[in-house]
């Protein structure tokens, strides 16, 4: 039997998200065909966070998921013997645009974009995500006290995450028990975070080891407590977009790491150690592009030969 408090919960979110397209229609009435138009409407009007942008698929499915728990509920209240009109509905797959690798000139093109569009600050942060292959949160929560520049690395263990209300919240540990480690810091990189910390440490009046790397100060000393982590995916698409590139994302950065690295010659396993991936085998599946000097370089040599 269903549970008071589950009876509540379901009669909230079936008033929310069944009851204004099903309208005054019985349960008797409701049949697949109906299902299945609100599923279409569902898959293309029903994206509040990102208009312009249908539902993904599995999304849909969650929603058919739970108005079949509604269903069996009202079915349980009612004691009506009717066939399921959610079985078998039809719902499309969500076409998937292959995510392209950074090569050495479009990576030089967006670093270049990036400074010239919004500051020497993002373009240290992206190129951050590119030498260290973290994840967009790894990065926007980092933490000035988990940077040590005597050893020349930071430690990943906290990160920001967007819920589905956009709310930012702070989790203690990273999305992964593999990803919390050390993280290796070029020169490059560490001479650029010391410049930041010092500019933060002589304007920002309460900054102090918990404050976050990364965040925007502006006149009369005041600064953000962090970068909106979605705001650093739009400037990461409008950079793309100022330097001609098509079809790159900020995840496409770790995804970068792990085809140089593997291109040139470092095994996957241990590829996929730095990236601190849970499953080894996900990035040689997924992530792995073979570049076109690769490519030439084995063709001339095994097949050529």
């Amino acid at each position: 039997m269903t549970s008071e408090r589950s009876k509540g919960w379901y009669n909230q979110a079936f008033n929310e998200h069944v009851l204004p397209f099903f309208g005054n229609l019985k349960v008797e009435e409701v049949s697949k065909d109906i299902v299945q138009a609100w599923v279409a409407d569902l898959r293309w009007h029903g994206n509040n966070h990102r208009k312009g942008r249908e539902l993904s698929s599995g999304t849909v499915r969650q929603c058919i998921a739970k108005f079949r728990i509604f269903w069996r509920y009202l079915i349980e209240e009612r004691s009506v013997a009717i066939l399921d009109p959610c079985a078998r509905i039809s719902v499309d797959y969500t076409p998937v645009r292959k995510k392209k690798v950074f090569n050495d000139l479009a990576r030089k093109k967006l670093l270049i974009a990036a400074g010239r569009k919004y500051g020497w600050l993002w373009e240290t942060l992206f190129l951050l995500y590119f030498e260290s292959l973290c994840r967009r949160g790894e990065l926007a929560g980092l933490k000035w006290r988990y940077v040590d520049f005597k050893n020349k690395r930071f430690y990943v263990v906290n990160t920001l995450i967007v819920d589905y209300q956009r709310n930012v919240i702070e989790k203690p540990f990273p999305k992964t028990e593999n990803s919390e480690d050390w993280v290796p810091l070029s020169d490059d990189m560490c001479q650029r975070l010391l410049k930041l910390k010092a500019i933060q440490e002589s304007s920002d009046p309460a900054f102090c080891s918990n404050s976050y790397v990364f965040r925007e100060g502006y006149r009369g000393g005041t600064w953000d407590k962090y970068i909106f982590p979605e705001f650093i995916s739009a400037r990461f698409r409008y950079a793309c977009k100022m330097a001609g590139l098509k079809n790159y994302t900020l995840h496409g950065t770790r995804k970068t790491g792990f085809s140089r690295l593997v291109n040139k010659g470092v095994d996957p396993m241990v590829v996929a150690s730095i990236g601190r991936w849970k499953n080894p085998k996900v990035p040689s599946q997924h992530y792995y592009q073979v570049d076109e000097l690769t490519k030439s370089n084995v063709m001339k040599q095994k097949l050529f030969s």
